[in-house]
Formats: C-alpha cells, structure tokens, sequence
C-alpha cells in the first residue's frame, strides 16, 4: 500500500515500517525517516 501526499513530500507506507519522504521539486530526496 502506498500514499502519496502534497506535493514535495510523499508518504510511503511499508508492511512493517513507515517511510516518510520528503522530496524536492526536481525529484531528489532531501530527508528520509524511517519510523
């Protein structure tokens, strides 16, 4: 399952864990946190 927010930050949702991305306009990741 995979949701998408916003549109420089996408939320990917994993079956154990929970990724949050946040991305720039030119479709690098900046940050990525893995909760």
């Amino acid at each position: 399952m995979k949701l998408t927010v916003c549109l420089n930050c996408g939320f990917d949702i994993g079956h154990n864990t929970i990724s949050i991305r946040i991305v720039l306009h030119s479709g690098m990741t900046k940050h990525v946190l893995n909760l």
